[in-house]
């Protein structure tokens, strides 16, 4: 399935794609490792919806874009449980991206059908011991929209979108978090922000594209 997807991954504008099922889950991706496997079966599930509702309205489907000002998401469906989500640059060949995909379709589908229904996992233990974190008591959203460090976190914000897409929102937010459970949010301690966040991106080339975005601002 990855060996798939690579391929995509190789068209000039393509950040990365992944592959979901209705019942087994993310089947494949090459995502960078922020993307998570929940955030993305989230993703996945409200996506497929959109094929299941076209079957219930007699209205044909082949494939559907949502665009947004800094990434774009190309969706295709594989076959009647499953999707093919590709994440790109704005500015990406769209009609070299969707020759690609319709090649590709049917050895997915093929990987799809013969790939085994993932267990369920057991719950990870509650920890009880002294080191457990403490829930932070900040509220991003309202940390970046308010007071003295609202205008540089947005702009930190923004810079993340250039760099990973829509899913900046999720990241900076869960960062920040973070962030504030080791001290107060202060203009002092951004660069340790920004540790954070370029830790959650896993990507060299990414990662040099946001810091050099946000430089001025630390």
């Amino acid at each position: 399935m990855d060996a798939l997807i690579n391929e995509l991954k190789l068209i000039p504008g393509v950040l990365g794609s992944f592959v979901y099922h209705n019942a087994k889950g993310i089947l494949g991706s090459n995502l960078p490792s922020l993307f998570r496997n929940e955030a993305l079966k989230q993703v996945g599930s409200l996506l497929g919806r959109i094929f299941k509702l076209s079957e219930t309205t007699g209205v044909e489907v082949s494939n559907f874009e949502i665009r947004y000002e800094e990434s774009l998401l190309l969706i295709k469906p594989i076959e009647k449980d499953s999707i093919l989500v590709v994440v790109c640059e704005p500015g990406v060949s769209l009609p070299l991206v969707n020759m690609s995909t319709s090649m590709l379709i049917p050895e997915l589908k093929a990987a799809v059908l013969s790939a085994p229904v993932a267990s369920a996992e057991a719950p990870a233990p509650a920890r009880t011991d002294a080191t457990a974190t403490v829930p932070s008591t900040v509220d991003p959203n309202k940390l970046m929209n308010e007071g003295p460090l609202a205008g540089v976190l947005k702009e930190m914000k923004i810079a993340l979108a250039h760099a990973i897409g829509p899913i900046a929102n999720l990241v900076i937010a869960e960062s920040i978090e973070t962030w504030c459970q080791s001290g107060t949010p202060s203009k002092d301690r951004l660069k340790d922000l920004v540790k954070i966040l370029a830790g959650e991106i896993g990507d060299r080339a990414l990662e040099a594209k946001f810091n050099n975005e946000i430089k001025h601002l630390i």
